[in-house]
């Protein structure tokens, strides 16, 4: 069992191969972090903070406020000042909310997201559902924490129900929070631009906040989803490390505060530029899922949890020992000059120099002889393949390689047939 319920201290254990996550229920209401790292026998308690100046209940906290609490998943109006994973607009038009915890329940397997991307279940995957229910607006909020034991590797993401009678309005939504007990760490994370991507930035964590964010609808190539936090001695063989990411290739926005406490809050999810949801009466909205690994090996170690998830519970399948195609993409060589003789000519030499597979890239569709038209006809130019796109694959996977197509649907010239009928489809 790789998730454990304790009632006698209302803790929850959750262990893969090498790590364990512990958290508890703080008086019969709150779900409160105590420890994510390595393996250990030990008994897991609270360590006590300074007191400060800010809102807390004195039956259940003593002098002990919501802001210097570790929390497990963090919402917005009640005490906490630190970064929020979600904020619900209610019927008064404030953001208040105070999730208090109702249940849980454990089971094999994994819920699904249906019309997301996620991660496989096999057949060690466990998940924990935690249910908190807020009585300002009348709603559920469902915790999930996938366990991956083999790989080191727990996914979070969360659902929202709305019970009520009145719609709601989420405008921030995060699939996970983290507060880590110390600070002293850094941040390792990527950052490029166009034929530049994927560079390496590696720097002390500092007080305040720091974000990595996408806005284009896409992950994109100027930050990527994917950030650690590590000892100030980590490298590739030793430190602590911790990794996470994101299976979604949208908007995203990673947080990191660095608080007065010395401890760091870590946020993962859809953040609150590029989204905001309508959650009418009786409608349930799920989040992507966020993933997180721990290593006490370096960054090599968490590099190698983060390539056996991916193997095991992202890539198909059916390609994951085998080999790549060789592939010859037309564009370098042809640009948009291309036609049916000329690629068919390509694809017998191709062959013959033990390629896989050929890639008709642009230029085969529409009035498509620059990259100034044709952007939105996908159809095939019948100039260049008079016989239709049919005809011409069959003729490629006569020579015995493999045909892919290069398409861009999210693009559109305005020297189009589908721009000239459809401008209103154009953002």
């Amino acid at each position: 069992m790789s998730i454990r319920y304790f009632d006698e201290n209302k803790q929850f254990i959750l262990t893969t191969k090498e790590t364990v996550y512990v958290f508890d229920v703080h008086h019969g209401r709150y779900l409160r972090h105590l420890y994510y790292g390595k393996k250990i026998e030990k008994s897991f308690d609270a360590k006590n903070y300074s007191w400060v100046l800010s809102p807390y209940r004195c039956d259940e906290y003593g002098k002990l406020s919501p802001q210097v609490m570790m929390h497990e998943y963090s919402f917005f109006g009640a005490g906490d000042f630190r970064p929020s994973a979600l904020r619900i607009c209610g019927k008064d038009g404030t953001g208040v909310t105070d999730f208090e915890y109702s249940s849980y329940r454990i089971f094999n397997g994994r819920r699904e997201l249906d019309g997301l991307p996620a991660t496989r279940a096999d057949e060690r995957t466990q998940t924990l559902e935690i249910t908190m229910y807020d009585t300002v607006n009348d709603c559920r909020l469902l915790l999930y924490y996938t366990v991956f034991p083999d790989d080191n590797v727990i996914s979070r993401y969360i659902a929202l129900e709305n019970n009520g009678a009145h719609r709601l309005k989420i405008e921030k939504c995060m699939s996970m929070t983290l507060d880590i007990d110390s600070a002293d760490l850094d941040i390792v994370s990527l950052w490029g631009g166009g034929n530049n991507e994927m560079n390496y930035q590696r720097h002390s964590i500092y007080h305040g906040t720091q974000t990595f964010t996408s806005r284009f609808g896409t992950s994109s190539h100027r930050y990527n989803p994917f950030f650690a936090l590590c000892s100030h001695d980590a490298n590739e063989e030793k430190g602590d490390v911790y990794g996470f990411n994101f299976v979604y290739s949208g908007s995203f926005l990673n947080e990191i505060e660095y608080d007065d406490q010395k401890r760091a809050r870590v946020t993962v999810g859809l953040g609150n530029e590029n989204f905001s949801y309508v959650l009418d009466a009786g409608e349930c909205f799920v989040s992507p899922e966020a993933v997180m690994t721990y290593s006490s090996e370096g960054i090599g170690k968490m590099t190698r949890n983060m390539h056996s998830f991916i193997r095991g519970h992202i890539l198909p399948e059916a390609s994951v020992n085998r080999p790549h195609p060789v592939v010859l993409n037309t564009w370098e060589a042809c640009y948009f000059n291309i036609d049916e003789e000329k690629l068919f000519n390509f694809a017998e030499e191709a062959k013959k120099t033990g390629i896989d597979m050929l890639v008709v890239d642009d230029g085969w569709f529409g009035a498509r002889n620059n990259d100034s038209a044709g952007l939105g006809d996908w159809s095939e130019n019948k100039e260049k393949f008079p016989n239709g796109l049919k005809s011409f694959v069959d003729r490629i996977k006569s020579t015995g390689l493999k045909f892919g197509i290069w398409v861009e649907p999210e693009m559109v010239n305005p020297d189009s047939d589908l721009y000239r009928a459809h401008p209103d489809w154009c953002l």
